[in-house]
């Protein structure tokens, strides 16, 4: 139940949706998605990564949208969840030197989901105040900010 867009730069899976919320996704938007890089992009261990939200999700249900907090910082990424009121570090294996620290709402569970079907030990970020992209080889995996 996933949004799915594919063309000859990648797939593109976006967030859980009904039939008429695909028929109302603009298609300029989808393009604008797989074109553009985002200025911060990151390098980041899969296994550690994994680990943490593991850990963070914890008392996380599928019914819930378990926010977790993600704040990019110039060498690593902090994951707080309100709901174990608990934190988690994870250093980056490189990175861009961003500007400002960014702090994005993220569906935990999903992003936990999407990172463990990633086939390479080094998972590629980019992020801007709108929401995450994961870039596993072709397919470009697009998270939301939680409003």
């Amino acid at each position: 139940d996933y949004i799915v867009f594919e063309n000859q730069k990648g797939t593109l899976i976006g967030r859980k949706c009904s039939q008429s919320d695909v028929d109302a996704f603009p298609g300029e938007a989808v393009v604008e998605i797989m074109s553009n890089d985002l200025d911060n992009k990151i390098e980041i261990n899969r296994t550690q990564l994994l680990d943490s939200l593991d850990r963070l999700c914890v008392f996380a249900n599928e019914n819930d949208r378990a926010a977790l907090f993600f704040n990019f910082t110039k060498d690593y990424v902090e994951i707080t969840s309100e709901k174990s009121k608990s934190f988690e570090k994870v250093n980056y294996m490189s990175g861009s030197e961003a500007n400002n620290d960014i702090t994005l709402p993220l569906e935990g569970l999903r992003m936990r989901d999407v990172i463990a079907t990633s086939a390479t030990e080094k998972v590629s970020l980019s992020f801007d105040n709108d929401g995450i992209r994961i870039k596993d080889g072709d397919t470009i995996l697009a998270l939301g900010s939680i409003e």
